[in-house]
């Protein structure tokens, strides 16, 4: 963990922030070992989440109809249920975005883009409410999470806007001076549409950060990583380098694939 990171689980361990597990623990009405290891990842788990698939691996989850249409991709993370909620919460349970911080003025609006629980719009409004979030997901418990306890707030956020993807069209969306689109690329059928709507909705100097992720030979894609997705990926990056400066990150022809890269819209 950074040094951030380390503040954030202190301030958990003092008590001076609830404990990661919390809002799990309110919604789901679990103890915080089951929280623990429901949200713990490993190969070929069958997990009995509550408000969830039981008995079945995330694989099996995919296979279990076409998956052929927009529809039944979109459907696919309705089905899977509480799964990615205790998933994305566990695993930002001491994560921290002080570069998206600083990089966000005063009243600014911050575009959170395939948001699930909404990890970093959290991070932010724990610690500050001068800012606007723009939350954009396809419907499931991930999202209605994400909404619940960001409505809970006290004092609430000023504002908050949520646009839900329900076929192949991208919402439109506000100007923002920050995006961050993390581990959402690789599973929507066209991530140049995505991605044109994004750096439209970035105003000039404003920053994005992104993870388009890509497999090695030795690690193989998920059935949710597309294959429509996967032949979009240079497309995405010629827009990038069109329309914005990289400023870090990893480069995105590395063979090891991963890593989060910053950009700044030009």
């Amino acid at each position: 963990m950074n040094a951030h990171s380390l503040v954030t689980a202190a301030r958990q361990t003092l008590g001076l922030d609830p404990p990661w597990w919390a809002d799990l623990a309110r919604c789901y009405g679990v103890t915080p070992e089951e929280a623990r290891r429901l949200g713990q990842r490993a190969n070929g788990r069958r997990p009995d989440f509550p408000a969830g698939p039981k008995g079945r691996t995330y694989e099996e989850v995919w296979a279990s109809r076409p998956r052929d249409t927009v529809a039944d991709i979109i459907a696919f993370y309705g089905e899977l249920g509480s799964w990615p909620v205790f998933r994305q919460v566990y695993r930002h349970r001491f994560r921290a975005w002080p570069e998206v911080a600083r990089a966000l003025p005063p009243g600014g609006f911050v575009l959170e883009y395939g948001c699930g629980v909404a990890p970093i719009t959290w991070w932010l409004a724990r610690r500050r409410r001068d800012f606007h979030p723009v939350l954009v997901d396809v419907p499931g418990q991930a999202f209605s999470f994400a909404l619940r306890r960001l409505k809970a707030l006290n004092p609430p956020l000023p504002a908050l806007t949520t646009l839900t993807v329900t076929d192949e069209r991208v919402p439109p969306l506000p100007p923002c001076d920050v995006a961050v689109c993390s581990e959402v690329l690789e599973h929507v059928p066209s991530p140049v549409a995505v991605m044109r709507a994004i750096l439209a909705a970035l105003k000039l100097g404003g920053v994005l950060w992104e993870d388009f992720y890509k497999h090695s030979n030795e690690a193989p894609p998920s059935p949710a990583d597309l294959p429509s997705a996967r032949r979009e990926r240079p497309e995405v990056y010629d827009l990038l380098v069109r329309h914005c400066e990289w400023i870090a990150g990893r480069h995105w022809q590395d063979s090891e694939g991963g890593g989060t890269r910053r950009w700044r819209r030009r």
